[in-house]
């Protein structure tokens, strides 16, 4: 194997810091980032979808994988709203999501309210594709956060990150508590689980298929400990990890901040009634804010 690989992509679901990490990865002079989720069905104008919207990401996915670039530009120039641009030079690399598995035929039977984002989809339908990164030696990093309730609280707020860089958004109003809805915040969580369990079955597919070639990315560690989040992801992808190069890095102004505050009494005004409804959850946020956050 090769100590580099030639593509990698970074499975998320949202609400995980994932495309602020991609901004940090990219100022990598080795990585380059050949869009913004630019296999994601949204790219693609309604009227040009075909009928199976589902399709279309995996179809574009294995295209650009297997070194069909043309056809890919091609594609983009005819459907999409917005071009991709390749590096050759680099490792090429993209944000992927996951419910981008989810097909027609393979949906699962769960009662979800809404099947085209329900990660609990079968095996057999990844499958093939996790036979398609190891031919093509593609590293797959996993997004996760930790902290499901403060993940369920920013999938609620929507992703205001995008709205403070537009300037659309009062950061002092954004940060505001706010009284939380417990059905709204249950049906959120039961979501996050579900996807967590699907998650940890792909992650442990590659893993069991090929540990080189696997690796989590967490919310919490490029939060509080981005010299360590660089390291350990830049080593996965056999880049140079010199001091000047992180410095570098770590020095550049981000254009997505940190929107939400790090504490559930700064962000729910109902934190009691929520710690005393979801003790599990409450359980997990306080052993990760002893863990990352300064008294």
């Amino acid at each position: 194997m090769n100590t580099k690989p030639k593509h990698f992509l970074m499975i998320f679901n949202g609400a995980e810091g994932s495309s602020a990490m991609q901004e940090l990865l990219g100022l990598h002079p080795q990585i380059h980032f050949i869009g913004f989720e630019p296999f994601d069905s949204y790219r693609f104008s309604y009227a040009n979808r075909p009928d199976d919207r589902n399709e279309l990401p995996l179809s574009l996915l294995t295209d650009w994988l297997e070194g069909r670039l043309d056809k890919l530009s091609q594609t983009y120039a005819r459907l999409a709203n917005r071009p991709v641009h390749f590096d050759r030079r680099k490792i090429q690399g993209c944000k992927f999501r996951l419910h981008n598995w989810t097909s027609a035929e393979h949906r699962c039977q769960l009662p979800c309210d809404r099947k085209s984002i329900c990660p609990c989809i079968s095996d057999q339908h990844f499958a093939p594709f996790m036979e398609l990164f190891e031919k093509n030696d593609v590293h797959l990093f996993f997004v996760r956060r930790n902290c499901l309730l403060l993940q369920a609280f920013s999938g609620l707020k929507g992703h205001l990150q995008f709205n403070l860089k537009r300037g659309d958004l009062d950061l002092e109003k954004a940060r505001t508590p706010i009284d939380f809805d417990i059905a709204d915040l249950k049906q959120r969580l039961t979501k996050l689980q579900r996807y967590t369990v699907r998650q940890n079955r792909m992650y442990q597919a590659r893993q069991n298929q090929n540990p080189q070639r696997c690796s989590w990315l967490t919310y919490e560690e490029f939060l509080y400990r981005k010299r360590s989040f660089l390291r350990n992801a830049l080593a996965s992808l056999g880049c140079n990890r010199d001091d000047d190069i992180l410095d570098a890095m770590l020095a550049a102004t981000p254009s997505l901040k940190k929107v939400h505050p790090d504490r559930l009494e700064d962000i729910a005004a109902n934190h009691a009634e929520i710690a005393k409804e979801f003790p599990q959850w409450f359980g997990q946020y306080k052993a990760l804010s002893d863990k990352y956050l300064p008294e």
